[in-house]
């Protein structure tokens, strides 16, 4: 509510302005951001910083990010990195492949996410670049098979995951030799 109030009295300060005068530098600024600007949104949100504003700062930050603005995505990672995953979600949602690599990572290490939804989400052709990359790095050429692990423990579950993996190697070295 009280964004919406000091959002209506911004919007009414600059629709105040006579037609004789030149709107301020700050006062355009304000028109921008208020029209969806992500650079003049960036802007506000600096001030508002720089007032020691975070709550402002961190809306007028968000907007810029959600309307494309790079430099809000760098500000929030920064200033907020206990949300990290929520920027990474914006950035990958405009097409940033370094940040949707990031969260097929984080998404990979997640013990609640199984494989089919981690692939249906990161696995898609449209998402190519640092997940395609990432796939291969987890696909060995030589899987025929889906074993499904299930354990008490993550710990146990990765201890039979390295014996597989071991037990996999044994029979590639094997067989190779023959």
């Amino acid at each position: 509510m009280k964004t919406l109030c000091i959002l209506l009295g911004v919007a009414l300060g600059v629709t105040l302005i006579s037609k004789d005068s030149q709107p301020t530098s700050t006062q355009l600024r304000w028109a921008a951001a208020l029209n969806g600007d992500a650079n003049a949104q960036f802007e506000v949100g600096e001030v508002y910083q720089q007032q020691q504003r975070v709550s402002a700062a961190l809306i007028w930050w968000q907007r810029a990010a959600q309307n494309g603005s790079k430099k809000a995505l760098e500000r929030l990672q920064s200033k907020f990195p206990q949300h990290s995953k929520r920027w990474l979600n914006i950035a990958a949602e405009q097409g940033d492949e370094h940040a949707t690599a990031q969260l097929a990572e984080l998404a990979l290490n997640d013990p609640t996410i199984s494989w089919p939804d981690w692939y249906s989400r990161f696995g898609q052709s449209e998402l190519s670049g640092g997940a395609s990359a990432l796939i291969a790095s987890k696909n060995a050429p030589s899987c025929t098979r889906v074993v499904p692990v299930v354990a008490r423990s993550n710990a146990s579950k990765a201890r039979y995951v390295a014996l597989l993996e071991a037990i996999s190697g044994i029979q590639n070295e094997s067989s190779a030799g023959q």
